[in-house]
Parts: structure tokens; sequence; C-alpha cells
């Protein structure tokens, strides 16, 4: 089917799956900037409220942040930015590019910021540019989940690009 929610792969279904009580007891909550500027827009008739969440989709805005070590052009390719699917995403239907078309296998995966209609938001395509319309109940798009952890009383901030896709519908 294509009953889609990302929250089932952050906040409810992945949370609680992948992460035991010992890890999730050093899981913050980060605050999450959904604002326009996050989006990188001028005009978002779909911006939506500002968040707070344990499990999070990395922002446009987040994937041209050259602290984080990518590429601050959005219209550049971006090997950090390019990913691959896991076996267990692809079983369920999220899709690979060949890698004889220079992309090395990788896959969309899709962004927080809503653009239009409700359920287009932005992405990441297989070669690492950015992309501004993936709909997120489409099977074959991955998310890319991140987390804010504390270890020894410092906050550090996983980014997705350590962490393979999984797929965006539960199929």
């Amino acid at each position: 089917g294509s009953n889609y929610n990302v929250t089932d792969y952050t906040n409810i279904g992945f949370y609680d799956i992948a992460f035991s009580n010992n890890e999730k007891d050093i899981i913050n909550n980060t605050y999450l900037d959904n604002s326009l500027i996050s989006t990188l827009e001028q005009d978002v008739k779909f911006a939506v409220n500002d968040t707070i969440d344990k499990v999070y989709l990395l922002s446009h805005r987040d994937l041209i942040n050259s602290n984080y070590g990518y590429s601050d052009d959005p219209t550049q390719k971006d090997s950090l930015r390019a990913t691959t699917s896991s076996d267990y995403a692809r079983s369920i239907g999220c899709y690979l590019h060949l890698p004889q078309l220079n992309n090395g296998g990788n896959t969309y995966w899709i962004l927080r910021n809503v653009r239009s209609k409700g359920s287009i938001v932005s992405a990441v395509d297989q070669d690492g540019l950015l992309d501004y319309g993936k709909n997120v109940s489409e099977k074959r798009n991955g998310v890319r989940p991140a987390i804010t952890i504390i270890k020894d009383g410092h906050t550090h901030s996983y980014t997705s690009r350590i962490i393979n896709p999984t797929c965006a519908n539960k199929g």
C-alpha cells in the first residue's frame, strides 16, 4: 500500500525498534527549524511548525552546511550526500539506480522540507544533488534518520550520511 507516515521511521516505529533502552537514554531531543530558511525558498505555502524530535530527517539547509562536511553549493553533486540503500530497504521496494550509470548504485532519499501539496518534499538524488520535488508516498524513495546524543556531558549530532536509508514506504 501507499499509506506513508515518516514518523513510522523516526519517532514511533524506528526509534522503538532500533534502539535499546540504554541507547534511548542518551538520545537527546533536537529542536528542528522548519522555517522558510530551512527550505532555502522564498515562498512555501505548506511551511510547517518547528518541532522537537529524538529521531528526525535532515533539512535542505542542513545538506548545504559545510560545517557538516557537505558542499555549500546546492547545484553541485556531492558524494557525501549520495548513498546506497540497505538490503532491507531494497527488499520492500526502495529503488537502487544501477552502478553502470556512474552513480555507484545509489538511491534517492527524502528530506523533511515540504515543497507543495503536503506530500512533495525536498530530496537528494542518486548523485548527491538536491532535488526539489519527490513524493513522500513513493515506495522507491529512502529515508535517512538522524539523531543527537549526549555523551560525556556533550551533545553530538550524528547526521544521516552515516546511516543507510530505509524505504520511505512500508509497502
